[in-house]
């Protein structure tokens, strides 16, 4: 099965607590003076992290969740074709649970690191050749 299976976008959410403090930190980390990051790249990086960590947690967002459609993320499916090759079972409901998951997941570790370190170290996250672009 594949995402190509659903029609249009769907709903994720995740804790507003733990997103509130994910889009600040990641905001304040990538935007400069020339750029500008959407809340859509945001998620995008809250979805890798929980990817890259293989951090699937089930949504905690209580009465007042944080929403967005899939229709304004990963325009070129690499977030999706990730997550098709690691899930190959799932039908179109699992893997959409699946995305949830590991935003849920990318959002918990962005938001901990964030309380722990005060700091998001985006770094450990990309491969050093990512890094060292010389």
């Amino acid at each position: 099965m594949s995402f190509d299976n659903i029609e249009g976008g769907f709903t994720i959410r995740c804790s507003r607590d733990a997103w509130e403090t994910t889009k600040s930190e990641v905001m304040e980390d990538f935007t400069g003076e020339d750029v500008t990051l959407q809340t859509g790249r945001i998620v995008e990086i809250a979805i890798a992290v929980g990817i890259s960590e293989e951090e699937l947690q089930s949504p905690e967002y209580g009465d007042d969740p944080y929403r967005t459609s899939t229709e304004s993320i990963d325009q070129y499916n690499v977030l999706k074709t990730l997550i098709e090759v690691r899930h190959p079972d799932e039908d179109a409901d699992g893997l959409q649970d699946t995305m949830i998951q590991y935003f849920e997941g990318g959002v918990q570790i962005i938001s901990s690191e964030v309380e722990e370190k005060d700091y998001f170290d985006v770094d450990q996250f990309l491969p050093v050749e990512v890094l060292n672009k010389d």
